[in-house]
């Protein structure tokens, strides 16, 4: 009997195991179905954040690019630009070398200007101071030639006239007739630059002597002189005749 007893209650044990068992189970079931579908869930948002962050990095990457191929063509600009700058930099500083040259030669030839200029002003001066000498001289000389030349017509008594040939008239020749007038005429001939007698009153032998020597020397004073003694010669035979 109590043998019956002890089995009726092992039975019912583990019966009631069993149930726990399989509810239990099915509790792990549930949970599993749960977890599963949330890990599904939590792999299909993680899909859908993979895709969502794999095309926004496609995005990005493609901005990326786009700002590179900006980047690159504004840096190729930059260099194009900066090489045309070069460019006319050196061109700028050619120009500024072949100013500076231009300028050193316009100051060479300036100060060379400068100089040929006080040069000349110097060659001036001096030239105005020798013709204002040689003036001063040449006054001195014709007033002096004046002076010589009254004295000389005062002493000789003797006066000029002028048409195609040259009259020279003497006075106070004669002591005893001093207005008696004694003359001679010569032409110049410039084609042959000799001197003729054209007439002489009161006629002098010599003359034609005279005339010849003139032309020699072309020593026109000492003709006239020579000339005027012959009047005075003259002047005193023509006294002797008279008495």
């Amino acid at each position: 009997m109590e043998r019956s007893t002890n089995e009726t209650s092992c039975g019912s044990g583990a019966s009631l195991t069993g149930v726990q068992f399989g509810k239990d189970l099915g509790e792990l079931v549930k949970r599993m179905d749960v977890w599963s579908s949330q890990v599904e869930n939590v792999l299909r948002d993680s899909t859908a954040t993979t895709a969502f962050i794999r095309a926004s990095a496609q995005e990005d990457v493609k901005e990326v690019m786009g700002r590179l191929t900006n980047l690159d063509a504004e840096d190729h600009f930059i260099r194009k630009v900066r090489d045309a700058q070069q460019e006319e930099i050196i061109k700028c500083e050619q120009q500024t070398n072949e100013i500076y040259r231009t300028l050193e030669d316009l100051h060479e030839h300036t100060t060379k200007l400068f100089q040929l200029k006080a040069d000349r002003e110097a060659l001036i001066s001096k030239s105005l101071s020798d013709i204002t000498d040689k003036l001063s001289l040449r006054k001195q000389k014709v007033k002096a030639l004046h002076e010589a030349t009254g004295w000389y017509k005062r002493l000789l008594s003797l006066r000029c006239e002028y048409s195609d040939a040259v009259k020279f008239i003497f006075t106070n020749v004669d002591p005893r007739d001093p207005d008696r007038v004694f003359s001679f005429s010569i032409r110049l001939h410039k084609s042959t630059g000799s001197w003729t007698m054209v007439d002489c009153n009161p006629w002098v032998g010599a003359s034609a002597s005279f005339v010849e020597t003139l032309n020699k020397n072309n020593e026109l004073s000492r003709f006239v002189r020579s000339m005027r003694r012959e009047f005075e010669v003259l002047a005193v035979r023509f006294r002797f005749l008279v008495k």
